[in-house]
């Protein structure tokens, strides 16, 4: 009767009798010759008896079956071969030898087997590398488990094992081993678990039971816990998770030896863990900002609109330079200057808005740089100005052609130092912010007359844009109309689901002075007028072809009347399209709209109620 003869530190280990036709050699629990080493594949190789003879099969083990130190695919034993399963070593014999037959093959064995066997350390480290090796190729803690779960029970020789997932201090997923055949989960010692968290430190306890702090703890009572030990995952205070073990056996109580294992473990998972943590941080925070940049993207698949994304990516990556933004009123040129800041490096620092043309003269100093207290009457405290509120971040100046020229030397000589002086102070501080200004206004024609600075100009027009108005890609009318339907519908109550082909074609026909602005407030509107499922022509409000004011870029009067039809009506559109601009260069504010237009402002709101904008 054939007999494999396993060696282990030059002695003889023990023996397996090949009475089956067919015998598994591996790790699982299911292989005739179970062999508990981390260097041995779950079904590592099979010997099969033909016909008197015995042949050795490798199953496609990682580590490899060797036969006299050659690695083998399937070859045939023969008596006295030398056989190596991963790390474990054996000798085969076709017929049960004494004792003193095997000595002298241990003793030839001797020097070639030191050099191969491993002792406990040395399996310990084998497993600590395979644990390294093995842990790069995995991307989540649960596929990694198994492994640590098994090696600590295998070699800490204890009866329970867990490794656990810690989140702002708390236990948020666990894996758990038992070893000795309870099918029902253990109890963890929670008093134990809480107190390695909390202190950050490795516990080692040879008797739980003895330890004063918890000897009236009724998690220790109820676990009849006495030997445990545990480490704490993570890499400074940044904890991630942590390791335990235990065993209810004095006999088996864990050294300080088996701690250190633990640790090592420890080290390799929570570098391990804070890799994946950040991995899984990166990605939520790229949704997140991706969820941000949805609601400030200029919508449209038009080339012009599609070469103006490509360039404000461009601004956004590339660098932090300042940019200059021109555009007529209700093109997205905040929306743009959002874009810009959320693709950039600054995307999780503040962004801030100021429409220079909505700020009184002596305002704006105030707004921009803030106040130290005690500088004028009313300031009873320091005030922080939009500099220091947005540092690290960018801020955006809106209107930037209607800053007065006092104001335009100050703002000049922070982009030039990166230092404000709030009013009233002594002390600069120092600042990071990076400016996207915009305006609708022909800079380089208020340099020549004097309105605007020169230097300030070429500080700003570093970068510069030009955004379309909306007649200028009236392609993306559809796409822009079906956007905003869909936004404002759920905060109307609607059965509308669409435009008739009929309204498209009106608005893809009318000029839009007030650019998309004055689109999402025709659809809002046409909302409320619409009582079936598409809205149509009538539903707009728009004026007619032959009525549209027609407005050109560059000119200086944009709304030329027709020649033809009822003056009265061609009035009544030329002030409702006029009225509309300025609404819109104004964001709707109504003094500044009746200021611009040398009307009331109680005659503006009777005007805005009279065309229903």
């Amino acid at each position: 009767m054939a007999v494999l003869v396993f060696i282990k530190s030059s002695r003889i280990n023990d023996y397996y009798d090949l009475t089956k036709k067919t015998v598994a050699v591996g790790r699982d629990d299911t292989c005739e010759i179970c062999l508990g080493d981390g260097s041995v594949s779950r079904r590592h190789a099979l010997i099969q008896h033909e016909n008197g003879a015995f042949w050795l099969k490798d199953l496609g083990s990682k580590n490899g079956t060797r036969r006299n130190q050659e690695t083998i695919d399937r070859i045939l034993l023969q008596n006295g071969d030398r056989l190596s399963f991963g790390n474990i070593n054996a000798i085969f014999y076709l017929d049960p030898p004494t004792e003193t037959a095997i000595a002298p093959h241990v003793s030839e064995e001797t020097y070639l087997f030191q050099t191969d066997t491993l002792t406990a350390e040395q399996e310990r480290l084998h497993f600590l590398y395979d644990l390294a090796a093995n842990a790069a190729t995995m991307n989540q803690p649960r596929a990694l488990a198994p492994l640590v779960l098994e090696a600590m029970g295998e070699q800490l020789g204890a009866e329970h094992t867990y490794f656990g997932l810690v989140e702002n201090d708390t236990l948020t997923q666990g894996f758990f081993r038992s070893f000795t055949g309870e099918t029902e989960p253990f109890l963890l010692s929670r008093t134990i678990l809480t107190k390695v968290i909390k202190s950050r430190k490795a516990l080692l306890l040879q008797n739980a039971a003895l330890e004063s702090t918890l000897q009236d703890k009724t998690s220790v009572i109820n676990t009849r816990t006495k030997s445990v030990a545990c480490v704490p995952l993570g890499v400074g205070e940044r904890l991630s998770g942590i390791l335990y073990a235990d065993t209810r056996s004095l006999v088996k109580a864990f050294t300080k030896n088996d701690l250190a294992f633990m640790a090592a473990i420890g080290a390799i998972l929570g570098s391990l863990l804070l890799q994946w943590r950040t991995i899984v941080d990166l990605r939520s925070a790229n949704l997140e900002l991706q969820d941000r940049l949805d609601g400030y993207r200029l919508i449209g698949s038009s080339p012009r609109l599609t070469e103006t994304r490509e360039t404000l990516e461009k601004f956004a990556r590339k660098g932090e330079s300042s940019v200059l933004i021109n555009g007529e009123s209700g093109t997205g040129k905040e929306l743009a200057a959002r874009m810009i800041h959320l693709l950039s490096n600054r995307a999780n620092r503040p962004f801030n808005a100021v429409n220079c043309a909505a700020l009184p003269k002596d305002l704006i100093e105030d707004e921009l740089f803030g106040h130290a207290k005690g500088a004028f009457t009313s300031a009873n405290h320091d005030r922080h100005g939009l500099f220091q509120m947005t540092d690290g971040g960018s801020l955006f100046l809106d209107e930037i052609g209607e800053m007065p020229l006092a104001m335009q030397a100050k703002l000049l000589r922070v982009l030039e130092t990166g230092e404000v002086r709030p009013i009233g102070d002594d002390k600069t501080v120092r600042v990071s912010v990076r400016i996207i200004a915009a305006t609708n206004r022909d800079l380089p024609q208020m340099l020549r007359e004097g309105t605007f600075r020169q230097d300030l100009f070429y500080r700003l027009h570093v970068l510069s844009l030009r955004l379309p108005a909306l007649r200028e890609h009236a392609d993306d009318i559809p796409e822009l109309s079906d956007y905003f339907l869909r936004e404002l519908r759920g905060k109307v109550s609607t059965r509308v689901t669409g435009f008739s082909v009929e309204a498209l074609a009106a608005m893809s026909r009318y000029a839009w002075p007030g650019n998309v602005r004055e689109l999402k407030n025709v659809i809002e509107r046409a909302l409320y007028l619409a009582d079936d499922s598409l809205i149509e022509p009538a539903h707009l409000l728009l004026a007619g072809d032959d009525e549209t004011p027609d407005v050109e870029s560059g000119s200086e009067d944009h709304y030329a009347l027709k020649q033809d039809g009822p003056l009265e009506k061609e009035i009544e559109q030329l002030e409702r399209a006029r009225i509309l601009a300025a609404l819109g260069k104004y964001h709707w504010h109504k003094s500044n709209t009746a200021a611009e237009l040398g009307i009331t402002r109680k005659t503006l709101a009777a005007k805005i109620k009279k065309y229903t904008l």
